[in-house]
């Protein structure tokens, strides 16, 4: 079959319709044995998920694999199964007082059918966090691979139809042509994850059905370093946050704002803690890989441009570009020009803007596209007030990097250039729910006072009760 026929999409999609017709507002058990057999799958299929990642990655570590997209997922779904009915409880509302005779709650009804669009640099986490949400809403969902994961999208179309039918989830794989006809099909929502231009072309294609989106995009999230908190604990939280999954992270810090008599001993801290945790670097089997030759000839090409413009361009390690692996490499000097400052990077490149006081580094961001999460890292508690409300981000992370995505409890999700709408337990829930307001009377009417013809007394005392 040519899954990048549109008439083949749009028989899935109908396949699934039909069957959400049959059951438009599954039970809480139906829900949470759905969510069983994703986490019977994740468990039964781990070896192999983890090996068709490394495969597509040209090597990945099996624990970043494990920790970062299996471990998200089955907390994830833990969560979930455990909230589930309290989330499906109808929640009474108030009424004005000339209503005080009427009822109205708010119910949580599934929206349909869904289309989810996966990234490659965490296919597992970033394809089944946004379908437990779906699932635990009560939709059916079709999902798109990314073409640059073929060999976790062709396990993943083998191995589903074992726990989940396909007319309840839906695994679609192909190149781009396949996403291009995907984000036009009519689904009842559009949940994308991936870069802010692609972005764009997505809502644009969704736009045509009015299929209402969510973007979970990327941008550049920087980090401010004040020099206050612990430069040793700074430096070990960045470096983590910036070359797990080789940099190719969507929250990954994307720049350093630092004082003029910080960054000698930040880069140097930087670079010894990134050689300290990856010795023997390119037979290293924990250093992942950069995805594919095109992302690499992109992420060296910003180098070179960097190196031509006469930055400072600084690696951990000698660059072998035939390994299709990177270091940690730091840039400086006049960089604010150049693509690495103005793209998202995506990769092992870490630029660094010098300012005078923190005052300039708020508004340096300020200046910028909002990003997708904004870091600090301070004991300064004006200055952590100062950056909850005069910056706007995604997320505002303390004196750390990355982690709140892993946390259930709270939303996820940018503003801006880098996405709307939010996911990830409650919020993900409510995203893919129509809160349905159900207002009910009786007989008696009470608001039958407001009825024409207007000019009585009843009307006048009418209006002095409630325009006070």
């Amino acid at each position: 079959m040519i899954e990048n026929n549109v008439n083949n999409l749009n028989k899935f999609l109908e396949t699934q319709r039909d069957a959400f017709s049959i059951n438009p507002r599954p039970s809480a058990n139906m829900r949470r044995n759905w969510l069983k057999q994703l986490s019977l799958l994740l468990k039964e299929n781990r070896e192999d998920i983890v090996k068709a990642i490394s495969t597509d990655f040209g090597n990945r570590a099996s624990f970043e694999t494990l920790s970062a997209e299996v471990m998200i997922a089955q907390l994830s779904i833990k969560n979930s199964s455990r909230k589930l009915s309290r989330w499906m409880m109808s929640k009474r509302a108030s009424t004005p007082l000339f209503m005080a005779h009427i009822t109205a709650k708010e119910t949580y009804q599934p929206l349909g059918v869904v289309g989810i669009m996966v990234p490659w640099n965490y296919p597992i986490n970033l394809s089944f966090v946004p379908l437990i949400d779906a699932l635990s809403a009560g939709n059916r969902a079709m999902i798109k691979m990314s073409e640059a994961s073929p060999h976790l999208g062709k396990l993943l179309t083998n191995i589903f139809p074992k726990y989940l039918p396909e007319d309840l989830v839906k695994i679609i794989t192909g190149e781009v042509e396949v996403s291009a006809s995907f984000s036009k099909l009519n689904f009842d929502l559009l949940f994308f994850t991936g870069s802010t231009p692609v972005g764009k072309i997505v809502m644009k294609s969704a736009a045509e059905n009015l299929t209402p989106v969510v973007l979970e995009l990327g941008g550049k999230s920087p980090a401010i370093v004040d020099a206050t908190f612990s430069i040793k604990a700074t430096i070990e939280r960045l470096t983590w946050g910036k070359t797990m999954n080789a940099g190719q992270t969507c929250v990954a810090p994307d720049y350093l704002i630092v004082k003029k008599e910080s960054l000698e001993p930040l880069k140097k801290g930087l670079v010894n803690e990134y050689n300290r945790r990856n010795p023997s670097f390119y037979k290293n089997t924990d250093v992942t890989g950069i995805v594919n030759q095109k992302q690499f000839d992109r992420l060296t090409s910003y180098l070179k441009e960097a190196e031509e413009s006469g930055a400072s361009v600084e690696y951990a390690q000698p660059r072998v570009d035939e390994s299709r692996k990177l270091p940690l490499t730091i840039v400086t000097g006049n960089i604010e020009n150049l693509r690495l400052m103005n793209e998202e990077i995506f990769g092992p490149i870490l630029p660094i803007i010098v300012v005078e006081n923190m005052d300039e580094a708020v508004k340096f961001v300020n200046n910028r596209p909002r990003p997708l999460a904004l870091y600090g890292f301070t004991k300064d508690k004006k200055f952590i007030k100062q950056l909850e409300n005069k910056t706007h981000s995604g997320s505002l992370v303390i004196n750390d990097t990355v982690l709140h995505v892993g946390m259930e409890s709270i939303p996820f999700g940018g503003i801006g250039p880098s996405g709307m709408g939010q996911y990830h337990g409650h919020a993900g829930f409510l995203t893919f729910s129509k809160t349905k307001p159900v207002v009910k009377r009786g007989m008696i009417n009470i608001p039958k006072m407001a009825y024409a013809p207007y000019k009585t007394t009843i009307h006048d005392l009418f209006l002095k009760m409630f325009l006070k």
